[in-house]
């Protein structure tokens, strides 16, 4: 079985990684990790497992082909468990948002219902993607004679892993082996991770190099300006803490007390109250030290990039109306949960972290498309079906294909076609409203560098694939 790498080697559909994306580069995380990776190796608790490899040179033989180069089982469990120690590490308490249950076995948990991929052969899937796309960058610094220096990072990662070994009182060989095996030797091991921080170096060096100019960051800006502005304004909610069976009775009457309670405090802001202080008057009894602490502004809240999905949606429009004024002042009631709120208007802006953010991502949307185009030309052969997301993908697709569609209903032969109504000719044609460039994801939040993850150490729900004797 062979794919050709445009987009995504492994197989999976963009709409399918694109549920873990958030507002996320989930390319420059992946390609970047390494460099951040090496700077601590982590051993996270419960998390270090041992790779059952059957002979010590077992791990050495062909997992699968990227063009003509066999790519042996230790690379390719190295990479899966590194992609996901990293995944892991980085979206900590939110993987059980994501129905993914770290203490329990990868190969059982579901990751895609629709082809039956796993959460491991999710991670699998993204260690092909890395090497393919490490050699891909690695090939084009080759033909373009570019040189990066990675010596400091690559001493960062074997001090490391010397301190990591030494604190599990083993040798640095006897560690390796115990985290991957057998075939895992040292030299092995730097071979893997050397060729990461030279691609991930280059691939800082391309962003640098393409790096999108101010202007046209502004450009982006005046396609949309509410998507990329902050509002800063003030909050306080007034609970009516009602039961869920309360009675449409009980329910208008406590909704009444707490409107009634925030027109007070509305009252008293206007006339020039301090909103913070009177929050430590009018706050529920657990929440008033809170307010009246001197060294917070608890009631300040910012909004950036709104959207009619946003937990705020309800109070949004009038938040970023364009007439709003700093100091204005509105009540907004909350039918669905039962809570009341006084809002006040503060100001508008568009950070400088968002115009950074922007360019960032402006920028990365560029690189990544240079690096479709490198790894356009490669492809991931599975000639021992050892891939097994690929082989769900393609069954997928193949029954998609026999799924018969409903046949079009029958036009009526004794109808005629109707003829198609005259244009007005006396009124001119209306112009077609150009298409609306599609806005990159939100620049609002700055993009989130990912965290410390080992460069070396599994993460134990990943169970390397046994490499055949």
């Amino acid at each position: 079985m062979s794919q050709s790498n445009k987009k995504n080697p492994g197989g999976l559909s963009r709409s399918q990684q694109d549920r873990l994306a958030a507002d996320r580069d989930e390319r420059a995380n992946r390609i970047v990790s390494i460099v951040i990776a090496v700077s601590s190796i982590l051993i996270i608790a419960g998390m270090l497992i041992f790779i059952p490899l059957a002979r010590k040179n077992a791990g050495m033989k062909e997992h699968f082909k990227v063009n003509e180069e066999a790519i042996s089982t230790l690379e390719f469990n190295y990479f899966t468990n590194r992609v996901a120690n990293n995944f892991m590490t980085s979206y900590g308490s939110l993987l059980q948002y994501i129905g993914l249950d770290s203490s329990k076995d990868l190969s059982t948990q579901i990751y895609d219902q629709t082809t039956g991929v796993t959460w491991l052969e999710y991670f699998q899937q993204q260690a092909v993607t890395s090497i393919v796309e490490n050699r891909a960058l690695l090939a084009d610094m080759k033909a373009k004679n570019v040189t990066v220096d990675i010596s400091e990072n690559l001493k960062a990662y074997e001090d490391n892993l010397k301190q990591t070994a030494a604190s599990a009182k083993t040798s640095v060989k006897d560690y390796l082996v115990r985290l991957y095996g057998e075939s895992a030797t040292e030299a092995r091991i730097k071979k893997f991770i050397e060729a990461e921080l030279t691609a991930s170096a280059y691939y800082q060096k391309l962003m640098k190099e393409k790096e999108v100019s101010s202007d046209t960051v502004e450009e982006e800006i005046k396609k949309n300006v509410i998507k990329y502005t902050t509002v800063d304004y003030r909050i306080l909610p007034f609970y009516t803490n009602l039961p869920e069976n309360a009675t449409e009775a009980a329910t208008k009457e406590a909704m009444a007390k707490a409107e009634e309670k925030a027109k007070e405090m509305q009252a008293k802001v206007d006339a020039g109250g301090d909103f913070e202080d009177l929050c430590s008057t009018y706050a529920i009894e657990n929440k008033k030290t809170d307010y009246a602490d001197p060294n917070t502004d608890k009631s300040l809240e910012s909004i950036t990039d709104l959207t009619p999905n946003s937990a705020y949606a309800g109070y949004s429009t009038w938040l970023f109306d364009s007439s709003r004024k700093a100091g204005e002042t509105t009540i907004y009631q909350d039918e669905k949960d039962k809570i009341v709120y006084l809002l006040k208007f503060e100001a508008r802006s568009i950070k400088d972290a968002t115009k950074d953010s922007l360019k960032t991502r402006l920028t990365s949307e560029i690189v990544n498309k240079y690096l479709d185009d490198l790894t356009s030309a490669y492809k991931v052969s599975d000639s021992q079906k050892k891939l097994t997301f690929m082989q769900k993908q393609e069954a997928a697709d193949n029954n998609k294909k026999l799924t018969p569609t409903a046949a079009p209903e029958p036009t009526n032969a004794g109808e005629p076609t109707k003829a198609a109504e005259p244009t007005n000719a006396g009124e001119p044609t209306k112009a077609e409203e150009p298409t609306k460039a599609a806005d990159p994801t939100s620049a609002a939040e700055p993009t989130k560098a990912a965290e410390p993850t080992s460069a070396a150490i599994p993460t134990s729900a990943v169970e390397p694939t046994k490499a055949a004797e």
